[in-house]
């Protein structure tokens, strides 16, 4: 059918808030399938992501990363739930405290709609930003990738080091991960910028 690309919902990699939540009867071995399908017959696929659900935290956020790492998706694309009126999503974000319907509020897929205790609006929108970079690159960049996520001035030229990184290694891979050899040297450049500012992340 001359298909090319197909997106795939993961939305969460937790599985009690997949469940719950969401009322999804797929396992994770489930979704790990489906793209591997795709892949199988030269498909590119996309994982959608659905951040800030009710209860989101650290731990479901790590969860979802995992998912759509393990999945070998080509690209991610996260965004932010909106409690649309009428679903159950809306009546539980309202019941638990994540979501004030009088508040005036217009929708971006890049800002969170609910509010939670232990996650501040700005992590939030920081947690997406570096969710592809989570995803793609290889765990010995994930300690970089977190201090990025507090933008100061060193976060900033960490998070601008990152995503030249990643334009070289995935993006200019059709989303792939392939560093020819530069790795250690990509390591090195973030850790310079580490010593230049007195930091130590071990």
């Amino acid at each position: 059918m001359n298909c090319v690309s197909a997106s795939i919902a993961v939305e969460t990699g937790n599985n009690e808030l997949r469940k719950n939540m969401l009322r999804r009867v797929d396992s994770e071995k489930d979704i790990i399938r489906a793209f591997s399908l795709m892949k199988d017959v030269g498909i590119r696929t996309v994982a959608f992501v659905m951040l800030g659900i009710p209860f989101e935290s650290r731990e479901t956020y790590k969860d979802t990363v995992e998912l759509v790492k393990n999945s070998n998706a080509q690209y991610a694309c996260p965004g932010f739930l909106y409690p649309i009126e009428g679903t159950k999503l809306r009546e539980i974000s309202i019941k638990e405290g994540f979501f004030e319907p009088e508040e005036e509020f217009v929708y971006k897929h890049d800002k969170p709609a609910l509010n939670f205790e232990n996650l501040s609006e700005s992590e939030l929108i920081e947690m997406r930003n570096v969710f592809v970079l989570y995803v793609k690159l290889p765990k010995c960049y994930e300690p970089y990738i977190k201090r990025s996520e507090n933008q100061d001035d060193l976060g900033i030229k960490i998070r601008k080091r990152l995503l030249e990184i990643y334009d070289k290694t995935v993006w200019g891979n059709d989303g792939w991960y392939i560093d020819k050899g530069f790795e250690d040297k990509y390591l090195r450049d973030l850790n310079n910028l580490l010593k230049s500012d007195g930091t130590n992340l071990h």
